[in-house]
């Protein structure tokens, strides 16, 4: 900054009204307040507002919007918990009902495979009833046969 600015400001500030004054001191109270929030929402406590807005004009709205702001990042982080909260119970639930899954599975494939066995050997006791049926019909002709002669 150019030394003759800060020479000005400084001489501006020496011959300030008690009006200018308390305008000053409003800012910086104001300021102190912002800062004091902020460092308490960065240290984790999310419910800290600006209370007792005692400014004017253009840094009252700084002040409300600050407000504003706290409840948006509130918002948001209660409703990032909430889904993390549900991507907990949702990985627990998987826990639980994998091994379920898994044991329903094999025995699908179990049964299966037990199903094609049966499958087979329903196929070769009807083969052979169908022998034995060829067979006993043989039987009794030879025995018609033997009889009639």
């Amino acid at each position: 900054m150019n030394e003759t600015i800060m020479v000005d400001r400084d001489r501006e500030i020496d011959n300030a009204t008690p009006a200018q004054d308390d305008e000053l001191a409003l800012y910086k109270q104001a300021l102190a307040q912002i800062e004091t929030v902020c460092r308490e929402v960065a240290d984790g406590d999310f419910a800290a507002r600006l209370v007792d807005i005692k400014s004017f004009g253009a840094l009252r709205g700084a002040m409300n919007t600050v407000n504003d702001m706290l409840e948006s990042t509130e918002a948001a982080r209660r409703r990032a918990a909430a889904k993390a909260g549900r991507i907990e119970m949702v990985d627990a639930f998987e826990a639980q009902v994998s091994p379920v899954v898994d044991a329903v599975s094999s025995a699908a494939r179990e049964l299966e495979t037990t199903a094609g066995n049966m499958s087979v050997d329903a196929a070769s006791t009807y083969e052979q009833s169908r022998a034995v049926a060829s067979a006993s019909e043989q039987a009794t002709a030879n025995v018609n046969a033997v009889a009639g002669a």
